[in-house]
C-alpha cells in the first residue's frame, strides 16, 4: 500500500534511510523548479537520468535529453511554475526509485492553472520521469483555449 507524507525534513529524515536522503530530493526538485523558471532547459535535461522521461499534459512522453531539451524550448517559454506542497510517495524498496508529488501552480502570460507534478526520482538523485498533470476541469480548459 502506498502511504503518502507531507514532506519536510524532519519526516523525511526519518522515512527515507535507505532510499534518497533529504537533501538530494530537496536539491534536485528545487533545481528542477529554478531552471525551469529561469528557462535553462540546458540545467533541466542535466537532473534527468539518461533514459529520463517528461509526461507532458495530454502528450506522449517525451524520451531522453535531447527530445526533453527540444521540447521545454519549444513549449515552456514564459512559463513560471509555483510549487506550494511536497508529498512524498512510498514506493516498493526494490526498484531503487522514489517518487515525490509536488502540487501548486503554473503562471503563463494568459491565465495560471494548478499542476501536480509526479517525480520518479533514482536513488543517485536523477529524475527517472516527471509527470506533469493540469489540475483543472474541462470546462476551465475549454476557456483557457478560447482566450
Amino acid at each position: 500500500m502506498t502511504a503518502l507524507l507531507e514532506l519536510n525534513a524532519e519526516q523525511l529524515l526519518e522515512e527515507l534511510p535507505q532510499l534518497l536522503n533529504e537533501s538530494q530530493i530537496s536539491e534536485t526538485i528545487s533545481a528542477y523548479f529554478a531552471a525551469l523558471n529561469a528557462e535553462a532547459y540546458a540545467d533541466i535535461v542535466a537532473l534527468f537520468a539518461a533514459d529520463g522521461m517528461l509526461f507532458p499534459p495530454f502528450e506522449d512522453a517525451v524520451v531522453g535529453p535531447k527530445a526533453i531539451s527540444h521540447y521545454l524550448q519549444a513549449e515552456a517559454v514564459g512559463m513560471r511554475a509555483i510549487p506550494a506542497t511536497y508529498q512524498l510517495i512510498r514506493t516498493n524498496n526494490s526498484t531503487n526509485e522514489q517518487r515525490v508529488l509536488v502540487r501548486g501552480s503554473v503562471q503563463l502570460p494568459l491565465f495560471n492553472v494548478n499542476v501536480a507534478w509526479d517525480f520518479c526520482l533514482t536513488v543517485s538523485g536523477k529524475i527517472k520521469s516527471v509527470r506533469v498533470n493540469l489540475l483543472a476541469s474541462l470546462e476551465e480548459l475549454v476557456k483557457f483555449r478560447s482566450q
